[in-house]
């Protein structure tokens, strides 16, 4: 999410004395990319990545990779997250 973005749902959230939890996929720093979750607003920003992922939308079974390359189709290519997450602390409840 492009940080001008990032900025302006923070200080809207931060103007209404709470937090935002939006849904998106990111990338880290290996370009790994996740689906999940952001939290941003009062608290500094916390992020969860989704662990079970969902059959041929977030990722394709190795048994059908061919299917994908002979459809000349991209792979979707969603990492799963770790299957133990903090959960998120947002205004002193675990989310």
């Amino acid at each position: 999410m492009p940080a001008d973005v990032t900025s302006a749902f923070t200080k809207k959230a931060i103007a209404n004395d709470g937090n935002l939890i939006l849904g998106v996929a990111y990338r880290d720093d290996n370009f790994a990319f996740y689906n999940g979750a952001v939290s941003m607003g009062r608290e500094p920003m916390q992020r969860y990545a989704k662990y079970h992922l969902v059959a041929f939308g977030e990722f394709v079974p190795p048994l059908f990779s061919w299917v994908y390359q002979w459809l000349q189709m991209p792979m979707s290519g969603f990492t799963p997250g770790a299957e133990t997450q903090a959960p998120m602390r947002l205004s002193g409840h675990l989310v």
